[in-house]
């Protein structure tokens, strides 16, 4: 007998096809994600030995780069790997314009529980962002930190 199960959130729902007489860990954790940031498990740690490698993000941790941003609003489409049109979840400022992606999209607080505040700078502004995919959002020659006061 297969079993399809929906996961995740509207309207990210993946079909996973869930085999009963098969109980693998990758098949148990692919169900699971433990810090509700909206990345299952093994997209968080796809070799699944637990530790927090180069180029993953942490399972156990919302925010693993702690720019406020949930990992899962990073990676939009959940798949694991930064596409166009996605922050990086690993990269507290994924353009490298001197502020951080967070802080871009006018967030004041943290989206998530896990971020570290000693690193999290909110947006004294929030009524003027910036683009966290876009070092020099209004074109004018200099990069937004060299504009923005944050």
């Amino acid at each position: 007998m297969i079993i399809l199960v929906f996961i995740g959130f509207l309207p990210f729902f993946s079909p996973v096809i869930v085999n009963p007489s098969v109980h693998s860990a990758a098949a148990i954790i692919s169900l699971v994600d433990s810090d509700n940031d909206g990345l299952m498990d093994n997209i968080e740690d796809p070799n699944l030995n637990g530790i927090v490698d180069p180029g993953e993000t942490d399972p156990m941790d919302d925010d693993s780069d702690d720019d406020g941003l949930l990992d899962g609003n990073e990676d939009a489409n959940r798949n694991g790997s930064v596409n166009f049109n996605e922050t990086s979840p690993i990269d507290v400022d994924s353009e490298n314009d001197l502020i951080q992606d967070g802080t871009e999209k006018g967030l004041n607080a943290p989206q998530g529980v896990n971020t570290d505040l000693s690193i999290f700078i909110p947006d004294q502004n929030p009524a003027s962002v910036t683009d966290p995919l876009d070092a020099d959002t209004d074109n004018d020659s200099r990069q937004d930190g060299q504009e923005d006061s944050k």
